[in-house]
């Protein structure tokens, strides 16, 4: 990559955040990523776990998820969906990462089931960060439920059974990025506490609704959890075909 960001505009971001102990994550966020006719989900790269006192890892992972609205996939997919490749563009969030013990997709109509998914929730719920969720290339499934909008009742599909989970990297000597971790679902509170499952599913099922209110549509979510906290990522619309 032969862009150059100024060393200010970097040193501007780690002002931001000032702790050395935080890490980062360097989001894609491009303006055809996410349309109502097209799913971008896992198209452009996002970076995990970059660490917020070194420069030159800044540096690289913003370039990298500029560079990545022009790879072949993304222009392939682009040109498929007959999107003018001179107006697209890519802007670069730099958000503190969510060390999530779960990470989450919400469908706020359920695009599983045959008739009346305007009734339900869909959720995906999978142990540690979303990329296992959003790449699709891990063994296994994860958690599946759905939410009943309208008697606020959980369905639940299936218990998750991924082998691995990615979790941020500790490893000094080569910082940033995502790395496996066995599973033990004998140590998961989702699997092993019934009611605390409940509670979650049912509280993503209304996080759902309340964004479909506010965006006047249904809503494609993700998001993270830590102990009984959600964090909303992002909300986009869903890609819904006909």
């Amino acid at each position: 990559v032969k862009w150059q960001i100024p060393s200010s505009v970097v040193q501007r971001i780690q002002k931001e955040f000032a702790d050395p102990s935080i890490s980062l994550m360097v989001r894609s966020s491009a303006n055809c990523e996410d349309l109502e006719s097209m799913s971008g989900a896992g198209l452009y790269d996002s970076i995990a776990n970059v660490p917020s006192d070194d420069e030159k890892a800044i540096t690289k992972a913003i370039l990298e998820v500029w560079a990545s609205l022009w790879t072949k996939r993304a222009s392939l997919s682009r040109s498929q969906y007959h999107v003018d490749h001179s107006k697209a563009v890519m802007a670069v969030l730099v958000q503190q990462i969510v060390n999530s013990q779960y990470s989450f997709v919400l469908f706020s109509n359920n695009p599983v089931v045959s008739q009346n998914g305007e009734n339900e929730v869909y959720m995906e719920i999978a142990v540690g960060m979303g990329e296992t969720l959003a790449s699709a290339a891990a063994r296994g499934s994860p958690y599946r439920f759905a939410y009943d909008k309208k008697e606020a009742k959980v369905r639940e599909i299936s218990l998750a059974n991924y082998s691995v989970a990615l979790v941020p990297s500790k490893d000094k000597s080569q910082p940033g990025g995502l790395v496996p971790k066995v599973v033990d679902y004998s140590q998961e509170r989702m699997t092993t506490d019934p009611s605390y499952r409940e509670s979650i599913v049912k509280r993503l099922g209304q996080l759902a609704m309340l964004l479909e209110s506010k965006f006047d549509g249904p809503q494609d979510i993700e998001g993270a959890i830590v102990d009984d906290t959600i964090y909303l990522v992002q909300a986009r619309p869903m890609v819904v075909h006909h």
